[in-house]
């Protein structure tokens, strides 16, 4: 199960729980509460898209919203944020180094491994 799955469950538990509240105003707390939980979800599947490959743009057309909206949200999800810059986006190349770490952190993939120099005695008196 992915981070997005789980966090699509608890924004749909805390949309369930919104729609049991019959004061107005407690339901208006209760769905902003649901919709940040939505927001934490997608925002975290925006962030696996792009990094399982997909591009900026093909993530933005899939969700219907403008390609530069998108760097801001990969800065906030889960997955990203440790790459996001100082303005608070993540950009193309961000992603590139997150998707070699991940790489480099499965467990069946072989890391490199410094091996030094023999030393030559070549040239020497």
């Amino acid at each position: 199960m992915s981070t997005s799955d789980e966090l699509t469950r608890i924004a749909q538990q805390a949309l369930q729980a919104a729609s049991t509240v019959a004061e107005p105003v407690e339901r208006v707390a209760a769905l902003a509460e649901a919709r940040d939980r939505l927001d934490d979800a997608y925002n975290e599947a925006l962030a696996e898209a792009v990094v399982s490959g997909y591009s900026f743009r093909e993530v933005a057309q899939a969700a219907r919203v403008a390609p530069n909206s998108v760097s801001p949200r990969l800065a906030r999800s889960g997955l990203l944020a440790s790459y996001a810059s100082d303005e608070g986006r993540v950009a193309a190349n961000d992603v590139t180094l997150a998707q070699r770490d991940l790489q480099q952190s499965a467990p069946d993939t072989q890391r490199l491994r410094f091996v030094p120099r023999k030393r030559s005695t070549r040239g020497r008196s």
